[in-house]
C-alpha cells in the first residue's frame, strides 16, 4: 500500500509538473504571438 501511494504521488507530481510547465509554453505562446501582432502593425 506504501509503495502504491508512494509510486501514485510520484505520477501525480510529474503529471503537475508537466502541466504547470504546458502553462507557462501557453503564456509564452501568447506572449509572442501579441509580440508578433505589435510588430505586423508597426509595419503597416
Amino acid at each position: 500500500m506504501r509503495l502504491y501511494k508512494l509510486h501514485k504521488y510520484k505520477i501525480t507530481g510529474s503529471f503537475k509538473v508537466k502541466e504547470e510547465s504546458f502553462l507557462d509554453h501557453l503564456k509564452n505562446n501568447k506572449q509572442i504571438k501579441s509580440a508578433i501582432g505589435i510588430i505586423k502593425k508597426s509595419f503597416r
